[in-house]
């Protein structure tokens, strides 16, 4: 009968058929590919594109940012993005008090993960469109609106290309604008892609805490709190590190565009309330171009006129 082929007014397609592309994108997803309905978007931008007589390419780019990838005769291709919507059990725990303060292992290696998998899914939209990079690369964190024990990544970027040069595999990542990769690239460097370091640490709430908060007189005064300054700087320390190995990993010369998130939230431990940071960093791995110059040395010029 008719009425059990009901069509889904979005896109048409019968209600059976979508579920089982449903089932396929989750399918994919799981193998480390790219979702059906992605592949399919992208597979419409075909490789010429704009003034070549193709559609309109997309971006994220600014007015001087498209004008600065004209000067160095890159075309922007399209916008690509990744996402991934992760599941943490153990960032809802309970804090059972007279704990001291630790990294949550579990945590910090779902915040990588969740970082991972958005990243490879903007590579791999770059990839699918031929392009060579993807610069401006933005990393946007959504919580609140799914609840504690998740959290959605989204990475966005526009995908460029020279035109003449040989595919990259995998293409590179900048989270920085087009003109400053080009300064690098006048430079002698190149961007590779984006690493990151990532740690949970549990902030115990102590005696020695409170005591520094409320004076002998039970009266508040200005004062730092060495134990949570201490708990802080050891996270701040770990990331840091982790990031550093991330490009060491990759044979890059050194990391440039810091970006931060941090994310406190309180967890009750009986009668004291404890508290979880979470330290997130991103920055652009750098490596050298054989036989690039080095930029001339800057002079003063003063104009008498």
């Amino acid at each position: 009968m008719q009425w059990f082929r009901r069509r889904n007014e979005a896109n048409g397609l019968p209600v059976a058929d979508e579920r089982r592309r449903a089932a396929l994108s989750q399918e994919e997803l799981g193998a480390g590919s790219l979702p059906p309905r992605a592949r399919e978007r992208l597979a419409r931008q075909p490789l010429l594109s704009g003034a070549n007589g193709g559609p309109a390419w997309t971006s994220n780019l600014a007015v001087a940012e498209v004008l600065a990838l004209r000067t160095l005769r890159v075309e922007p291709v399209a916008h690509v993005v990744g996402a991934s919507v992760y599941r943490m059990p153990a960032r809802a725990f309970k804090g059972k008090g007279n704990v001291a303060s630790r990294e949550l292992p579990a945590v910090s290696r779902a915040l990588a993960d969740v970082h991972a998998r958005a990243l490879r899914r903007l590579c791999a939209e770059a990839s699918l469109v031929g392009a060579h990079g993807v610069v401006d690369v933005r990393i946007a964190y959504h919580e609140d609106e799914w609840g504690r024990s998740l959290i959605e990544a989204v990475a966005r970027g526009t995908a460029v290309r020279v035109p003449g040069c040989p595919p990259l595999d995998p293409p590179f990542l900048g989270a920085m604008p087009a003109q400053d990769i080009g300064c690098l690239w006048r430079g002698g460097y190149t961007p590779v892609t984006i690493v990151t370091g990532c740690v949970a640490f549990y902030v115990s709430s102590t005696l020695t805490a409170a005591q520094q908060t409320i004076g002998a007189d039970f009266r508040p005064r200005n004062i730092e709190i060495n134990d949570r300054t201490v708990d802080l700087s050891e996270a701040w320390r770990r990331a840091r590190r982790r990031l550093a190995d991330a490009a060491e990993s990759l044979g890059a010369e050194g990391v440039v565009g810091v970006e931060t998130r941090r994310r406190v939230h309180a967890v009750r431990a009986g009668s004291v309330v404890d508290h979880v940071v979470e330290i997130s960093t991103t920055e652009t791995a750098l490596v050298g171009m054989p036989g690039a110059r080095s930029l001339p040395a800057p002079s003063l010029t003063i104009d008498l006129a």
